[in-house]
This record gives structure tokens, C-alpha cells and sequence, in this order.
């Protein structure tokens, strides 16, 4: 029952993550200036925000206490990775069943941040994208962590949105993921034609 609960959650967490990305590509898709990968951030991190508040499980987000935990959390962990896969994959499947993002300016979008993410094509060794990714890891931890260490540290400020509450906690989640989207940057620049 555990591991179900643990896999639901993870779904869960899959989806949020990739309605974030959707997001991203569609400010990336309408807003060409560079206001629109700032706008595209803010809103892909309000899918991080919603793991940490609604408490899913977020591979990314747990992988750092693994070596704190017992054995059957690695189990967990595995169960989340899977689901994580599963809601992401879905969401993106769903999405790319429809028009909008196989046609016209989002189908460009995505064909540019796909391109550009293809390693054996862009002359980038496995152990590059490796490290990459487990940087970007690091990140999400982090800010998650902290958004964990905030909260238990205001349990009963919950949904206080002063000084110490949702606020500080929001803020810390959402500059990791700034800097993880903005990382990525120069990236696209170096690949493009």
C-alpha cells in the first residue's frame, strides 16, 4: 500500500513537472524577445511549486536523503522514478496528440529545444549530459530541501504568506529553478545556425 501511495504521488508530481515544461515552450512559442524564456521559467517553476506544496514525490526532489534513509527506500525511490515517467510521458503524449504543439509556432519551439538537446547529433559526450543531469538534480534538491526545511521550521505559518511563510519558501524553490532553466541558455545559443 505504501509503494502505491508513493507511485500515485510520483504520477502526480510527473504531471506538474511537465505542465510546467508546456508552459515554457508556450511563452518560449508566442514571445520571441527573451521575455519570454524569463516568463517561460517563472511558470515552469510553478510546477515545482506545486510538488513541494502539495507534497508529491518528486525523484529529483528525494534522491538527496537516500543515504540517509533505510533500505526500502531505494524501493520508494524506484517506484517514484517509474511514475515520474509515467505522468511526465503522458502529459507529453496527451499534448502531442493535439495540433498546437506538433504545427505552427510551439511545434517549432519544440523541435528547437529537442534539437538542441540531442547529444549524439551536437558533438556532446554521454558523460557531459550525465553530469549536466546530475546537476540539475542537485538544483531541484536544493530547492526543495529548502522548501522542506522552511516549512518544518514554521510548522504552524503553513500558509502564512509574510516573511517567513509560503513566501520564503516559494522564493527558494523557484530561484533553483531559474538558474537550472537559464543554465540551459547558453546551450541553445552555442548550437544554433
Amino acid at each position: 500500500m505504501k509503494y502505491l501511495r508513493v507511485f500515485a504521488l510520483a504520477v502526480l508530481a510527473g504531471v506538474m513537472i511537465a505542465l510546467g515544461g508546456l508552459a515554457y515552450v508556450a511563452c518560449c512559442a508566442y514571445e520571441t524577445t527573451g521575455v519570454g524564456k524569463i516568463l517561460g521559467s517563472v511558470l515552469f517553476s510553478a510546477g515545482l511549486l506545486s510538488v513541494c506544496a502539495f507534497g508529491l514525490f518528486l525523484y529529483t526532489g528525494r534522491i538527496g536523503y537516500a543515504f540517509e534513509k533505510k533500505a526500502d527506500y531505494l524501493l520508494a525511490l524506484l517506484v517514484g522514478y517509474i511514475g515520474n515517467i509515467i505522468g511526465a510521458c503522458g502529459i507529453g503524449y496527451l499534448c502531442f496528440a493535439t495540433a498546437p504543439f506538433t504545427s505552427g509556432k510551439m511545434g517549432a519551439v519544440v523541435e528547437s529545444i529537442s534539437s538542441s538537446r540531442d547529444i549524439l547529433n551536437q558533438g556532446e559526450t554521454w558523460y557531459s549530459a550525465l553530469l549536466l543531469g546530475v546537476l540539475c538534480g542537485i538544483l531541484v534538491f536544493v530547492g526543495v530541501d529548502l522548501f522542506k526545511t522552511e516549512a518544518r521550521s514554521h510548522r504552524h505559518h503553513r500558509f502564512d504568506f509574510g516573511r517567513h511563510g509560503l513566501r520564503r519558501r516559494r522564493d527558494g524553490a523557484l530561484h533553483r529553478q531559474y538558474v537550472l532553466l537559464f543554465c540551459g541558455q547558453p546551450l541553445e545559443r552555442r548550437n544554433a545556425p
